[in-house]
């Protein structure tokens, strides 16, 4: 008998600097696809504003690394958070 994992897709939006940060990379890294909306972000944040979406511990993992989130961070306390 076979067994199928299911993949659980999340996405979280956020916002930061294109030209100080190479989100692209980041993401590619991190197996995270990125949608980048130049010029949508709010001032107190960072200019831009992009969405991340990827497996919930690939998130965790990319805003631990690059986003100073804490390790033990539960997804939705992320969401809320950024």
């Amino acid at each position: 008998m076979k067994t199928f994992t299911q993949l659980r897709e999340a996405s979280i939006t956020t916002m930061t600097d294109f030209d100080e940060y190479p989100i692209d990379k980041q993401a590619k890294a991190m197996k995270l696809k990125v949608k980048k909306m130049k010029g949508k972000g709010d001032a107190m944040m960072g200019p831009d504003k992009m969405t991340l979406t990827g497996s919930e511990s690939d998130l965790i993992k990319y805003f631990v690394k690059y986003m100073g989130a804490d390790k033990r961070v539960k997804f939705t306390d992320l969401k809320k958070e950024f």
